[in-house]
């Protein structure tokens, strides 16, 4: 009987190899470094956030663990990537920003939110209201210009990321920074854009020139 025994132990040591890697499986997870896990026990989450490693569970439906992306996420819009916005002045101009944001907690992310994707439709909801209104505060020569002492695109970019901020707060949500990635005009109103611009230039190279013949 030994000898059968001993014949056949390739099979068992590999049947309790198969029946260790499956309690593994089914009692443990694993958390990488770039990852934050919220744990639901019994339909309730928890307050703790497992660190990276290795951590025991009960099995499903016991327990069930559902891991988030902790890393910055670059996100510049689904619907109307690029899309005209008015000023101050009623003058449409084409407009297209991006933001920069992360989980700030995990357990009111995955209450209100759940997933990545319903999170960035709802931040795409939240930017278009932001571009508009903080383009809305100032005149056309105050963002297509040549004069950089009248232009206010840094003020315009903070505004969009203070009151995406406001509203994203309360989902677990922290935007990190806003910017512009696409500002134009119009095709029907781009060739008197650039005659002004052009006219505001030479201006400028004008005023420069009198100034150096007075001097002079």
């Amino acid at each position: 009987m030994s000898s059968k025994v001993f014949k056949h132990w390739p099979t068992l040591l590999l049947g309790v190899f198969v029946f260790a890697v499956l309690l593994v499986a089914v009692f443990t997870y694993q958390v990488s470094s770039t990852e934050v896990a919220v744990v639901e026990r019994m339909g309730q989450m928890l307050d703790d956030h497992p660190e990276a490693g290795l951590h025991f569970r009960w099995p499903y439906p016991f327990e069930k663990i559902t891991k988030y992306d902790k890393r910055l996420h670059c996100f510049g819009g689904d619907e109307g990537q690029i899309e005209e916005t008015a000023t101050a002045d009623k003058q449409n101009i084409l407009v297209g920003v991006f933001i920069t944001y992360r989980i700030s907690d995990p357990l009111v992310f995955a209450k209100r939110m759940t997933s990545f994707k319903k999170a960035e439709n709802e931040l795409d909801i939240w930017m278009r209201g932001a571009k508009n209104a903080a383009f809305g505060k100032y005149k056309f020569d105050q963002i297509l210009t040549t004069d950089p002492k009248k232009m206010r695109l840094n003020e315009i970019a903070e505004q969009v990321k203070n009151d995406m901020a406001v509203k994203a707060k309360p989902y677990g949500l922290e935007i990190c920074s806003a910017g512009i990635t696409t500002l134009n005009v119009p095709e029907a109103v781009s060739s008197k854009v650039f005659e002004r611009m052009n006219q505001d230039r030479k201006s400028e190279v004008e005023k420069l020139l009198s100034d150096g013949e007075k001097k002079a």
